[in-house]
């Protein structure tokens, strides 16, 4: 009997560890954020001085200032209903200077595309976040 009541009231305190444990490991994955619905996972930080890329229908920017580069955030849908549309909010440094950029709104069909929104920075920008209308990533660059 003494046994049943040892285990009747640790089960409580374990279920609030478990909880806890979820909950911290899932807070600590923020490249992976739910928006709208759908399942969105950024894969990626490019630097480049021209977006979009070689062989795309769109118009080509260019850096226009000396010492500036796109830091180009790459993401997915991994799951979600069909068509979103996002607003390329800002980029944060690690120092909290935050990055606008130029593109105002990213949109997706299907899961599965990669999405990428362009941010001018100076060369050489560490990142910390990527926000996404109200969704916010840590991208750690």
């Amino acid at each position: 009997m003494n046994r049943r009541r040892a285990i009747a009231g640790v089960a409580p305190l374990l279920l609030v560890i478990g909880y806890w444990c979820v909950a911290e490991s899932q807070s600590q994955d923020r490249k992976t954020v739910e928006y709208q619905g759908a399942i969105l996972r950024v894969i990626g930080v490019d630097r480049d001085t021209e977006w979009p890329r070689e062989g795309t229908p769109f118009r080509r920017y260019k850096v226009s200032r000396a010492g500036w580069e796109f830091a180009i955030v790459r993401f997915t849908v991994e799951r979600g209903p069909k068509g979103g549309r996002g607003e390329c909010s800002e980029v944060i440094d690690v120092e909290g200077k935050s990055y606008k950029s130029f593109v105002t709104y990213v949109g997706w069909s299907d899961p599965g595309g990669t999405h990428e929104c362009p941010f001018a920075v100076p060369k050489g920008t560490r990142l910390k976040s990527f926000r996404l209308s109200d969704a916010v990533f840590d991208i750690g660059d």
